[in-house]
């Protein structure tokens, strides 16, 4: 819900989010299409691991 009050509904959930545990870029169809630190992705996603 956060994530849509702070205007990512367009980013988020739909998207692929690859992280280095200091950046974060999310892909959505093979396109990165937003990028920000981790410490704000956890702060403002539920980010769940898979096996992709």
């Amino acid at each position: 819900m956060l994530a849509i009050l702070n205007g990512h509904e367009e980013v988020f959930p739909r998207t692929r989010c690859v992280s280095d545990g200091r950046w974060c870029i999310f892909f959505r169809d093979g396109t990165a299409v937003w990028e920000c630190n981790a410490s704000y992705a956890a702060a403002h996603f539920i980010i769940e691991p898979t096996d992709q």
